[in-house]
């Protein structure tokens, strides 16, 4: 094979084939180290040895066959089967050769080799994912742990609620069978009641006709035992008339009656006048609350607005024009009732004097004489025949009221006349009047058979003065629970009024007065006092006792009961919440708009001019005023809000408490309480100076306050209660900073004292709003020095006002994300929720400052330079110092 190839040593040419073949190896040696590719030096060598031992073969004799074969098995050992192409020189051509096993040996270890490279890079690159895959593998067990938890937390809350849900449903189920249960009950005692109505009707039509049937009868019987009990020589013989001077009393007595019903329905008009003037408010009200209005005149609504607001303004004008008419006429009318009911009121003093003489005279000449006024005798009603009645009638057609009435000479010697009359009145102290209660004795009304009676001047149910069986039966209305018998009170007439007026005794007043001797005692019509009132209940009453007094005293009702021009009401509650959301709204926007020079006053006395900007009458003005304030002493042991208002009107708190209460209500409103724990996190952002233990132990006295229940009324209770306890931790924290401060007088301070001092407290203050609130509270207390547990008040109030829009976008947040934390552990000793629904009224500092604006923009609407404000535009332009006023 190899034989028959053209190789380049040629023994021809060369004297030895072993001298041509170590040239050829030299040569290939020089060319392998020259060019350095010693894979083709080995093959060029191995071909040149195996073309050298060719060129030897045939000289070796006989033992060329067997080095022939020797030669066939080294080509064997030393070639593969793979063939591959060689080019032997640029003439040559392209040849097949077989492939040395060492190079295919040295190709194989080169890949290996490079396959070992690659191998190792792929091996350290799934290396470090093993690594990344570990760690993510480690995240996603710890986010695992987390999410058992969260989820073992959520089944334990799950079986709590459906614990919870079961038991409502049984309880849901207990009520709708007691619901039924009560039902069919009161449906049966409903029918059992209309039964008895029936027959106590049916028997009520009998006995009235018996009771006409046995009257004549009566009468007749009247006449005949008054005949028979005087002695023959002093019966009254026929056609004889009853004295002119007791005819003249029964005159006075019944016009001075109808005078005073005459002044009770005026009264009852002016008071029914007051509530629709009220309620006509009241929905104007409603209807600026909650309301935003444009103040940009480029918005499409906002004309609009200013037409709606110049309707609202018209109809609010002819409303109060309306309003002041009926009231100015009704109190003309009844100013000339009470006139002449004074007068006949005079004139029946001077005749019972003159009785009183003329009866002592009779007495010690005519002897004594049966008590005939008691049973009916000569000198009653009973005895007087009807020619007496026409002549009376007659005569007093034809003269005036006032004519007749002089005074009597004529010894009253007669045989009719009564030598008791003038002691009747001291019979009332054993009159009895009777009254029922049906709701455990809180509220009593009057029984349905007692009547009023002229001497007593009271409605009594047993009196000396009434013809009366032995037996009497009193019918009680069902579900009576208490019984009360009173006296009526003794009035005895005495010749010299003033004497006795200056001696401290009862001036004889009409039937209706009543003796205001204790200011809890004393309740005008239509007011109720809760009588089962707890001692704390009376203690709160007896510190508003000043402020009650005091407007009692403005409404003239503590002189005389019918000195007033209007019945007094008995308020709601949701009209004591509107009147003082209006109120606070009045104070705010002076607030704002207060400038240097203003005239500044106590907070009672802006709520008197309040209400007499809101009426402006000044006839109304005081009996609202009293209204109000009765309302205000009667809800305040009850409701935490209006208890403040009373505290800060008689002046034991100072003014900025009650702005001070509605921005802390403005932040509890914002909340979304769901659990105790929610104080908490709230009180530690209000509160952000307190230390821990404080905190825990302001947290620890709500939880007994509340008796662990939350709701937005309870949190705002809390904290008014810790204001009245003087444990609010932002005022204390102000009465801390001012006492550090200089000061000439221990625990007080002056107005120049405290200005200074809140430079250094509160250095960014509104110097205006500072200097009017020292001034109100310095004219609250009277004097040019303050208490700096008083002023204190007014510095949480100022660095409150300060941060309040801030705590405003953050409380809410700060709420949630502590809940979210508290509910990460979860322990059988946690706290319940126990959120409770609201049971009262909460009014924020922001409805309070939107309500003001918007009256603010009702009462600037229309209000041009070219058109001048007539005096009735709108109701707080009529007088100059309304102006500034709001409702």
């Amino acid at each position: 094979m190899y034989g028959k190839r053209q190789n380049k040593i040629s023994l021809k040419d060369n004297s030895s084939p072993a001298t041509s073949y170590l040239l050829s190896v030299l040569e290939k040696k020089t060319r392998g180290n020259t060019f350095g590719s010693s894979a083709d030096s080995a093959v060029s060598r191995m071909s040149a040895a195996f073309a050298a031992f060719d060129e030897i073969l045939p000289h070796c004799g006989i033992y060329t066959p067997v080095l022939r074969l020797i030669r066939e098995e080294l080509t064997d050992g030393v070639y593969s089967e793979t063939y591959t192409t060689s080019i032997h020189d640029g003439s040559s051509p392209t040849s097949l050769e077989r492939v040395p096993f060492f190079i295919l040996l040295q190709r194989l270890h080169d890949q290996r080799t490079d396959n070992d490279d690659l191998m190792k890079e792929k091996i350290e690159t799934h290396k470090k994912e093993v690594q990344e895959t570990k760690k993510l593998i480690k995240e996603k067990d710890e986010e695992i742990f987390h999410l058992k938890a969260e989820h073992e937390i959520i089944l334990n809350q799950v079986q709590a609620l459906s614990k919870q849900l079961n038991g409502k449903d049984d309880e849901i189920m207990k009520l709708e069978m007691k619901m039924v249960a009560d039902k069919h009950a009161s449906e049966n005692e409903a029918k059992k009641l209309e039964e008895n109505i029936s027959e106590i009707l049916a028997r009520q039509k009998e006995l009235q006709n018996e009771m006409e049937d046995l009257r004549r009868y009566k009468v007749s019987y009247d006449t005949l035992k008054d005949t028979f009990d005087l002695p023959p020589d002093k019966r009254p013989k026929r056609g004889f008339r009853r004295p002119v001077i007791s005819t003249k009393k029964t005159q006075l007595l019944s016009s001075i009656e109808a005078a005073s019903k005459l002044e009770q329905q005026i009264i009852e008009v002016q008071t029914r006048c007051l509530e629709e003037y009220d309620q006509y408010l009241e929905e104007v009200k409603q209807q600026l609350t909650n309301k935003r209005f444009s103040d940009n005149e480029d918005d499409r609504d906002f004309y609009t607005e200013e037409i709606q607001l110049e309707s609202l303004g018209d109809e609010m004008n002819s409303k109060l024009k309306n309003f002041q008419r009926l009231i100015s006429g009704a109190v003309v009318e009844l100013e000339l009732v009470r006139q002449h009911r004074d007068s006949l009121q005079s004139q029946l003093t001077q005749m019972e004097q003159a009785e009183n003489l003329a009866a002592g005279d009779a007495a010690s000449n005519a002897g004594t004489l049966p008590p005939s006024s008691m049973a009916g005798g000569p000198g009653s009603s009973r005895m007087m025949t009807r020619d007496d009645t026409d002549k009376k009638t007659s005569i007093g057609s034809q003269i005036s009221l006032e004519s007749g009435l002089e005074e009597d000479t004529t010894p009253l010697v007669d045989p009719s006349s009564d030598p008791f009359n003038p002691q009747e009145k001291l019979l009332s102290k054993y009159s009895a009047m009777i009254y029922t209660s049906v709701n455990s004795g809180k509220t009593f009304d009057e029984i349905t058979s007692a009547k009023f009676c002229v001497s007593c001047g009271e409605k009594t149910a047993v009196c000396p003065h009434k013809v009366t069986k032995n037996d009497m039966l009193l019918p009680l209305p069902h579900g009576c629970t208490h019984i009360k018998v009173s006296r009526p009170m003794v009035r005895v007439a005495v010749p010299n009024l003033a004497a006795t007026v200056g001696a401290g005794m009862h001036e004889p007043d009409s039937f209706t007065q009543h003796d205001h001797s204790k200011w809890y005692d004393t309740i005008a019509q239509g007011h109720r006092w809760d009588d089962s009132a707890s001692s704390e209940d009376l203690s709160i009453r007896r510190q508003l006792a000043p402020l009650w007094q005091d407007a009692k005293r403005r409404a003239g009702i503590d002189t005389s009961s019918s000195s007033a021009v209007c019945g007094t009401r008995d308020l709601t509650l949701d009209r004591i919440f509107s009147l003082l959301e209006q109120f606070y709204a009045s104070i705010v926007w002076k607030d704002n708009h207060f400038a240097p020079g203003d005239e500044v006053s106590t907070v009672r006395e802006y709520l008197y001019d309040f209400m007499s900007e809101r009426y402006q009458e000044d006839e109304i003005a005081p009996t609202a005023s009293y209204d109000f304030i009765t309302a205000v002493v009667k809800y305040a042991p009850h409701d935490k809000i209006i208890l403040i208002l009373g505290l800060t009107l008689v002046g034991l708190v100072d003014g900025t408490v009650a702005r001070y209460v509605h921005l802390m209500a403005d932040l509890v409103d914002l909340v979304s309480w769901k659990e105790v724990q929610d104080f908490h996190a709230f009180a530690e952002a209000i509160y952000p100076s307190m230390h821990e233990d404080d905190l825990e132990q302001f947290v620890m006295e709500y939880t007994a306050f509340s008796e662990n229940k939350i709701s937005k009324t309870l949190v705002l209770n809390y904290i008014i209660h810790m204001i009245t306890k003087s444990k609010e931790p932002r005022i204390l924290d102000a009465e801390s900073k001012l006492s550090k401060m200089p000061a000439k007088e221990k625990g007080l301070m002056s107005k120049e004292e405290f200005v200074n001092a809140m430079e250094s407290v509160s250095p960014l203050a509104n110097d205006t709003l500072l200097e009017k609130l020292v001034q109100e509270c310095l004219l609250s207390v009277g004097s040019s020095l303050a208490a700096i547990k008083k002023l204190s008040c007014i510095t949480a109030y100022i660095s409150l006002s300060q941060v309040w829009q801030l705590l405003r976008s953050q409380i809410e947040e700060k709420v949630i994300q502590a809940r979210l934390r508290n509910n990460e552990v979860f322990t059988k000793l946690q706290t319940s929720r126990s959120l409770v629904p609201e049971a009262g009224t909460i009014i924020t500092m922001t409805q309070i400052k939107l309500l003001a604006g918007n009256i603010s923009r009702l009462r600037n609407t229309g209000n041009k330079p070219t058109q001048p404000l007539v005096e009735e535009d709108f109701y707080w332009h009529s007088r100059s110092n309304t102006r500034d006023s709001i409702f």
